[in-house]
């Protein structure tokens, strides 16, 4: 069979393509159309068997989801995992150098100790440019008026379930 496939009626409408078509054809596409509902976020794989990291994944999900703000793409879900990742090796550095202070021992072997704070000063550098663009920080969202940024009005296209075309 030849020909273009068709495309959905609000895409159509969107172009300014769907005028062309009369009401009634538009209503009765609309009525066919399928919706495909909303996207779940599932956490990402690397994730599994880092219980902190897991967490606070869970916890800034929440967060978007009760400030209005949605992760749209799979970019944003990479980065967020990222950040979840980084955060629990900050913890993890931390509390090795918590461990390393109260210890006897720690006159004797600096290399460790430096190398340790070292890590964890590029592991904070990191945290926080991820946590700048994920807007979990307060400089971040004093640039988008002091909350996160909200949901924009949907389109009647992403009502439908095509928003991430």
């Amino acid at each position: 069979m030849g020909g273009r496939r068709a495309m959905p009626v609000k895409i159509l409408s969107m172009n300014g393509r769907g005028a062309k078509m009369g009401e009634a054809e538009v209503s009765e596409r609309e009525e066919v159309e399928v919706d495909l509902g909303e996207m779940s976020i599932v956490m990402p794989t690397t994730l599994h068997g880092h219980p902190k990291a897991s967490k606070r994944f869970n916890e800034i999900i929440q967060l978007y989801k009760d400030g209005g703000l949605q992760l749209v793409t799979t970019a944003d879900i990479d980065v967020l995992s990222e950040y979840c990742l980084t955060y629990e090796r900050v913890r993890e550095a931390h509390l090795v150098l918590d461990r390393y202070k109260t210890t006897k021992e720690r006159l004797d072997d600096t290399d460790y100790y430096i190398k340790w704070l070292s890590a964890l000063d590029k592991l904070t550098t990191k945290l926080l440019k991820l946590s700048d663009f994920l807007y979990l920080n307060p400089t971040a969202r004093a640039r988008t008026g002091g909350k996160l940024p909200t949901k924009k009005e949907e389109s009647p296209l992403e009502q439908k379930g095509f928003g991430n075309l």
